[in-house]
């Protein structure tokens, strides 16, 4: 079972952004949680500080994902001092670059200590604590692990769940650390005093953000397995036209192939919710960015799969992507 809580050093890292580009381009995207106006508020003495003008460097080369990939490498506070290097290529070149370059953990140490950060975190832990109290029951009902342990065989007891309300609420990002992976979240509310609920912009609620980003883990996991689906399936990208902001964001066959995969995945999630009609909807909206339609020959594939799981079968999602990519070759034949 996964845990909801809070980390300080995606806490930290998310309070340095508020100083750079990326929060200010983020604050435009949806109303500011009341936590995140205290805290850029707090923090506005602070912009000249060498951890933010750094940030500020970094924040014009990384977008969001990569500071809370590198934060997650970090220790506890208040030195936030590296772990041992990944395993992973692109981990160690954000510690390359990160800490070789800037000597960056350092500089969030002092930044955590210059402006006082745990002064602010215990004034405002009432709010903080309301904050994973509404993610926790929001998520209480959603499913979540009974959907992954069918769908893919998770446990999830290395997962955790962290509600950031410095994140806005249409974002979500999956990061791994040494030995656990992190959901982070924006808030499931935007006023800690206030009935109205963000939706998480087209999903129907927190728990298919949550399920999307795990997604992301079990798709890494069974690519680094040996799987040449991408490589098998790249012709299709060029026959492909793409439209809108997908191709934008993901640029790559890989990450197309990706995201489609794990949109078809969340709306078989939604449809286990009851939530065909959302369902439909969603992959109506998927299938825009692009034509011909792949993402309903995934979805078709891998719900053909996971009921065939639901009646006993053992087949892992691994050993299923032969016959994924047969189908999804197919598609152009149709």
């Amino acid at each position: 079972m996964f845990r909801v809580q809070i980390d300080d050093r995606i806490r930290l890292m998310s309070s340095v952004l508020l100083l750079t580009d990326l929060g200010r381009e983020n604050s435009k995207r949806r109303k500011r949680h009341e936590i995140r106006k205290q805290v850029e508020k707090y923090l506005h003495p602070f912009a000249s500080h060498p951890c933010a003008r750094v940030s500020r460097v970094l924040a014009a080369r990384h977008w969001i994902d990569a500071f809370y990939s590198y934060s997650v490498m970090l220790g506890d506070p208040p030195r936030f001092e590296p772990n041992q290097r990944q395993d992973t290529l692109k981990s160690n070149e954000l510690l390359n670059e990160f800490e070789d370059e800037y000597d960056y953990s350092s500089l969030l140490a002092d930044f955590w200590s210059d402006a006082d950060l745990p002064t602010l975190w215990r004034d405002a832990r009432v709010s903080w604590d309301g904050v994973v109290t509404e993610c926790e029951v929001e998520l209480s009902g959603a499913g979540i692990s009974k959907f992954m342990s069918g769908f893919f065989g998770s446990d999830l007891n290395s997962t955790s769940v962290f509600p950031n309300p410095l994140t806005p609420p249409m974002f979500g990002f999956a990061v791994s650390g040494p030995r656990s992976k992190h959901v982070v979240c924006g808030p499931p509310v935007h006023s800690l005093l206030s009935p109205f609920r963000v939706r998480y912009d087209n999903y129907a609620g927190l728990g298919p953000l949550v399920v999307h980003e795990m997604c992301h883990f079990e798709w890494d996991e069974i690519l680094s397995k040996g799987s040449r689906i991408i490589e098998n399936t790249a012709h299709l990208n060029d026959q492909t036209t793409w439209s809108g902001w997908f191709p934008q964001i993901y640029t790559s066959w890989g990450s197309r192939l990706c995201e489609l995969t794990i949109q078809a995945i969340v709306c078989i999630y939604l449809e286990e919710l009851g939530c065909q009609r959302w369902a439909q909807s969603e992959l109506s909206s998927g299938a825009n960015s692009h034509k011909p339609d792949l993402i309903s020959h995934l979805f078709r594939s891998l719900r053909v799969y996971f009921s065939q799981r639901r009646l006993g079968s053992n087949t892992s999602l691994s050993e299923y992507l032969p016959t994924l990519e047969r189908d999804l070759l197919s598609s152009r034949q149709c």
